[in-house]
């Protein structure tokens, strides 16, 4: 497993955590039974959680991406990448 790739299962595990209702939806039952915190204090720390991992994506070195990561992190990130 590349770099990216556990950054990005990282991610994931972060994000699906954090919306348990995407989680059940794409098939990921470890959340079950939950829901997101929808206050706005909730909201704000989704806020925080995609702003962290972004910044997290924007400092892996996009130049070191094999092939198959740079086309993920084209699809990810928008056709300009990181």
């Amino acid at each position: 497993m590349t770099d990216f790739q556990r950054t990005f299962a990282a991610f994931l595990d972060e994000f699906m955590a954090d919306q348990p209702i995407a989680a059940t939806n794409i098939g990921d039952h470890r959340f079950d039974g939950r829901w997101p915190d929808v206050t706005d204090a909730g909201r704000q720390a989704t806020l925080d959680l995609i702003d962290r991992w972004l910044a997290t994506f924007r400092a892996l070195d996009a130049a070191g991406l094999g092939s198959d990561d740079a086309i993920d992190v084209g699809a990810e990130m928008g056709s300009g990448g990181f």
